[in-house]
């Protein structure tokens, strides 16, 4: 029995001190420090409801980074990371539901001017995301970001 408790207690410090080494969304300064120790560039302002963004760019695409399930623009629970384009005309629909079908990182859009949007949520709630995940998942969305436009063409 003293035993179970010792194997308990012992990988309770290690989640703990693995947690300790998390991002959260809750502390936007720091998201985007680490973000930029990634060698984006990330520059944090406040949206019009007082949540939390961040303007990253990286190898010259600039997009943004929305923060939801805030509290007082605090204690946010979800980042987005998302970039629309001004085009001219009505983007097809059939291309981002074709998107959409094929591909399981990014979800593509059509905004109501008729450009075309696209967008990651990454979930930060339960004591964040370790600094390597959120490495992947950034190194994941210019990946798709990238298959994305090349799909929208010209």
């Amino acid at each position: 029995m003293t035993r179970l408790v010792s194997m308990l207690a012992a990988g309770a410090a290690m989640t703990t001190a693995a947690m300790a080494d998390n991002v959260v969304a809750s502390d936007a300064a720091a998201l985007a420090a680490k973000i930029t120790s990634f060698g984006y560039t990330a520059e944090l302002s406040k949206d019009s409801t007082g949540d939390p963004q961040i303007t990253v760019t990286s190898g010259g695409a600039t997009f943004n980074i929305f923060f939801y399930g805030c509290t007082g623009g605090t204690a946010c629970k979800f980042v987005q990371f998302n970039k629309c384009w001004d085009r001219e005309g009505t983007f097809p629909l059939e291309t981002a539901n074709r998107w959409n079908r094929t591909k399981t990182f990014g979800t593509a859009s059509v905004d109501e001017e008729g450009d075309p949007c696209f967008d990651m949520t990454v979930n930060f709630s339960g004591g964040g995301v370790a600094s390597d995940n959120l490495s992947d998942d950034l190194q994941r969305w210019d990946r798709a970001m990238g298959a994305w436009r090349e799909m929208m063409g010209p």
